[in-house]
């Protein structure tokens, strides 16, 4: 065992790497990672990190509104009423 890891850990550490930098092999990937611009790389992450909260936080609102949006169908009759109020809708234009 190299550090401590079993040899599958080491195998799936190392697939990750490769699948993340997509490099074909550590070498290749050990040179993209010496060459990749590491305060750039902090700046875009900070900026994905605020744009996941944001559209995390639109999206438990949009479900909040949609769960308040059935709630109040089902509160004045559910599915049938709505058909039926449709139906009225239709029938008259």
């Amino acid at each position: 065992m190299r550090g401590g890891r079993a040899p599958g850990q080491a195998e799936d550490a190392e697939r990750e790497i490769l699948e993340a930098v997509r490099a074909p092999d550590l070498p290749v990937a050990e040179s993209a990672l010496d060459a990749a611009d590491r305060r750039a790389l902090e700046a875009e992450l900070i900026e994905l990190k605020a744009r996941f909260e944001d559209q995390d936080r639109r999206c438990h609102d949009l479900f909040a509104a949609r769960s308040a949006a059935i709630d109040q169908v089902e509160a004045i009759g559910g599915d049938a009423r709505v058909a039926g109020i449709e139906e009225r809708r239709g029938t008259t234009c």
